[in-house]
């Protein structure tokens, strides 16, 4: 009998069949040697989607309700794993991600949830200084969430979480939709231990959101909700996030 996934890779999925071949190669190459298996959830896509990633040996469950927070919550329901890995889809990680950043909460008692940077793979110039800006800045911002007894932040693009951590926090919440998700998950979990960002290692994904609506409109979009949520005004966070449900 095979033993069970230590590891469940989770990548939630609307209409990726252009970039989710990749993501999930980046996934079969991690340097590892515990046993894990990719999920990828399928959140009501009208492509070929489903097809591409079953055909590259991943297990495809559904998810009709549009909404990442809805996918989210349907991957962890149906993970075997004790660790969690999101993963977005038209994200790539080295091969030594997931060797990194599961040794970093094997070893650390308290750690519940683990994240990084990233970089783009098809940024065009002032999108990826933007990024390489927002690298250097994040450590300051760090410092100071840590200074007002805040989580680090958790970045969507890849994190890893304890499973039974996030359960017992009471699971992924629906009150944002996509915008601030992943901060809304980090304020969860820091009931249950520290979330950590580690600056050692970085993801690449893409930056095709900023291509379709803008550079200045995007950053406002992940932005406010996120700054609302840390200055503890939930509701205004809440009632921003609905507002611009990405799936509307």
């Amino acid at each position: 009998m095979n033993n069970p996934p230590l590891i469940s890779y989770i990548v939630p999925a609307r209409n990726e069949e252009e970039f989710i071949g990749n993501c999930i190669a980046s996934l079969k190459k991690q340097e590892l040697e515990d046993n894990f298996e990719i999920l990828v959830v399928d959140n009501a896509s009208n492509d070929n989607t489903a097809m591409v990633a079953t055909q590259l040996g991943a297990r495809v469950i559904k998810e009709k309700t549009p909404g990442l927070s809805y996918t989210r919550s349907k991957g962890l329901n149906s993970a075997n794993g004790e660790i969690i890995i999101f993963v977005d889809a038209d994200t790539i990680l080295p091969k030594n991600w997931s060797k990194t950043v599961v040794g970093y909460i094997k070893k650390s008692k308290n750690v519940v949830a683990v994240s990084c940077g990233f970089v783009f793979h098809d940024g065009r110039f002032y999108e990826n200084l933007g990024c390489y800006f927002i690298l250097l800045i994040n450590p300051i911002y760090n410092i100071t969430l840590q200074l007002f007894g805040k989580p680090n932040l958790l970045l969507g693009q890849s994190f890893a979480i304890k499973k039974s951590a996030l359960v017992h926090a009471g699971g992924v919440n629906m009150d944002f939709p996509f915008y601030a998700e992943d901060i809304a998950m980090a304020k969860r979990l820091s009931s249950e231990g520290e979330v950590r960002y580690l600056y050692s290692i970085l993801a690449r994904s893409s930056a095709r959101r900023f291509h379709k609506i803008g550079f200045f409109r995007t950053l406002y979009l992940y932005m406010t909700p996120m700054i609302l949520l840390m200055l503890g005004k939930y509701d205004r966070a809440k009632n921003f996030a609905s507002k611009h449900d990405y799936t509307k």
